[in-house]
């Protein structure tokens, strides 16, 4: 019974160190449409398309998004992409597989799982357990803060760092946090 216990304290524990995120706002790189894919596989001489997405929650949630800034690392040696922001973009500026981007919305980017970049990714070499990640721009600090962040239209200082997901090509399958919502379910089990 008290192995149990300590087992369930400790898993329940990890799970609490590893979901909490950084911030309630989440910028994510995916291989669908509905932000739970985080890896694939590709071919040498193929492509595979990925996306950049924004997921919206916490403080400023309700606020569409102005500006992001932020960029991609992890691009084997060989390999080469292209990145397409979404026609929500006014200004665009930079290459995100390098330096880093900055977009801006006019109009404002509004929902969850809304996307910003459509990628194309070509694998010209071999390469496995290739880990993508979001970063902070290498050049532009977003508001005085150093880190992938976003601003919003909305109340003075709408602005915060984001918590963001890793992309894995030919290798293991990722993980994604868990939803604030579901987060809250399993800390009751635990009460």
């Amino acid at each position: 019974m008290t192995h149990t216990l300590f087992a369930s304290l400790a898993l329940a524990i990890t799970i609490m160190a590893c979901a909490e995120p950084t911030s309630a706002e989440t910028l994510g790189m995916f291989f669908d449409d509905a932000c739970t894919q985080c890896s694939s596989t590709v071919q040498t001489g193929q492509f595979v398309a990925m996306s950049v997405r924004v997921i919206r929650g916490g403080a400023f949630a309700e606020y569409p998004v102005r500006a992001l800034h932020f960029r991609i690392t992890g691009l084997p040696a060989g390999w080469s992409a292209t990145a397409t922001p979404t026609p929500a973009a006014d200004v665009v500026v930079g290459d995100v597989f390098n330096a880093g981007i900055v977009m801006g919305f006019a109009e404002g980017l509004s929902g969850s799982c809304a996307e910003v970049l459509s990628c194309r990714i070509d694998a010209l070499v071999p390469a496995s357990n290739v880990q993508l990640r979001i970063e902070r721009h290498s050049g532009e600090a977003c508001f005085g803060n150093l880190c992938p962040c976003l601003s919003c239209i909305g109340p003075s200082g709408c602005v915060t760092c984001m918590s963001t997901t890793e992309a894995t090509i030919n290798g293991s399958t990722c993980v994604l946090s868990i939803q604030r919502s579901q987060w809250s379910q399993i800390k009751q089990l635990y009460k």
